[in-house]
């Protein structure tokens, strides 16, 4: 009897469809890789890939856009004939890159003959992202009898990018953190100002002392070993302004240092990398919210990115200066000791809640621009233990409440009664309103 065919199993079909699909692949990387090498010898005028050299560099996502910003300023004076797709049968692809509030067009997947006018000599640079990951690859083809300089364009060219072409330089920045380590945006300027604030004296004094001067007076501080950094710790209970005063800072600040706002898992784990970039981006206002929620207290146990922030303040990871640190925490005593010593956070300043007079100050601020009937001082009187943040709610829901456009004291006092602590419980609060 005669033997039966072997069955063929779906699994044999799935290994011999993925075989198949391996060898495409690899012969379209071998074509890809071949058709570079012959757009080269083209370019730079040679006859042997042995007179042909080539350097490489991966880009991290934290100086991706920047790179990218410093291609588009590289390439943009070349003929459109220079430039071509990444590979020869894809045409360039264009990615945008924001800028604030302004959209750049930047090459991301492309190869670009260089003429001799860029670098010295020719060159042909090929540039695409990595796939996966939040990285760009840069490659570029020289002579061999250009290897030795050619061998320094990619690292110049990063760290160009990085320090005086940044797009970060002097703009305010948020920090991010992915799967390719530290990322960095360029956001929109904050909105509040100092003269929208209401804080006793001595937060003001403070302000000035450990931020206005600090900058000032940077340089005198360097050049007399004095060191070159700072930090400022705003305690407080939720509502009191502690971000509000960070978001005018920020405002204020832009164009003046680089303002960087650290997000939570920047401030847990890549604080590191963060304060390395500053060595370039420097002056830096680095900005930290809810500070007690990052590092924690070690008689706990919990302290994710206690450590961390210890080495980085003392500069013992990344040797930073030039920076000034802002942080906020609503409750100090879950803070370690050790993150409050000097040359960590040189000054702790308490942020109370307001008294009387700051209560009537800050409602003529909500009310400034609203017709209303309101006695402000005996709004200001009925709303003990209320925070700013509170009065900015009175004043909301007594605009919903109204019958009338014109705001009555009766409406205003009702929301006032209504938000007190010995009357309500509190409602909770937006981070961006402590």
């Amino acid at each position: 009897m005669a033997e039966s065919p072997p069955r063929v199993t779906r699994d044999d079909l799935v290994q011999v469809e993925h075989a198949l699909y391996s060898d495409m692949l690899d012969e379209r990387r071998r074509a890809n890789a071949k058709s570079a090498d012959l757009l080269a010898l083209d370019h730079l005028g040679q006859s042997s890939s042995e007179d042909v050299v080539c350097f490489s560099e991966t880009v991290p996502g934290a100086d991706v856009d920047a790179v990218l910003l410093a291609l588009a300023e590289l390439i943009a004076d070349l003929d459109v004939s220079a430039l071509k797709g990444a590979t020869p049968t894809n045409p360039v692809t264009w990615a945008t890159v924001s800028v604030g509030d302004e959209q750049r067009r930047v090459p991301s997947y492309a190869t670009v003959e260089l003429p001799e006018s860029v670098a010295g000599f020719p060159l042909l640079l090929r540039t695409w992202p990595v796939k996966g990951q939040l990285a760009q690859y840069l490659q570029i083809f020289a002579r061999r009898d250009d290897e030795i300089e050619a061998e320094k364009f990619l690292p110049a060219l990063v760290a160009d990018a990085r320090s005086g072409r940044s797009p970060y330089r002097m703009r305010v920045v948020e920090s991010t953190a992915g799967r390719a380590g530290l990322g960095l945006r360029v956001v929109p300027t904050p909105t509040e100002t100092r003269e929208g604030l209401v804080f006793p004296d001595p937060v003001w004094q403070a302000v000035t002392r450990n931020v206005d001067r600090m900058f000032e007076r940077m340089d005198r501080l360097v050049e007399a070993g004095l060191g070159g950094n700072r930090g400022l710790l705003l305690a407080g209970p939720p509502g009191t302004g502690k971000t509000a005063l960070c978001r005018a800072l920020a405002r204020e600040y832009e164009g003046r240092a680089t303002v960087v706002i650290v997000s939570a898992g920047v401030g847990s784990y890549l604080l590191g990398q963060l304060y390395e970039r500053l060595n370039e981006l420097a002056p830096a206002l680095v900005l930290v919210e809810d500070l007690d929620l990052m590092v924690g207290d070690r008689e706990t146990g919990v302290f994710p990115g206690l450590v961390e922030f210890l080495t980085v303040l003392d500069g013992l990871m990344t040797r930073h200066s030039g920076v000034v640190t802002i942080a906020t925490t609503n409750d100090p005593d879950a803070i370690d000791d050790a993150v409050t010593r000097a040359a960590r956070f040189d000054q702790v300043v308490p942020i109370p809640l307001p008294d009387e007079p700051a209560r009537a100050a800050i409602l003529h601020l909500y009310l400034a621009r609203l017709e209303h009937a309101a006695d402000v001082a005996a709004l200001a009187r009925a709303s003990k233990g209320l925070t700013g943040a509170d009065l900015r709610e009175v004043v909301r829901a007594a605009v919903l409440d109204a019958e009338h456009d014109v705001l009555d004291h009766e409406t205003l006092l009702a929301t006032v009664r209504q938000r007190r602590p010995d009357d309500a419980p509190r409602v909770g609060l937006n981070r961006r309103d402590r």
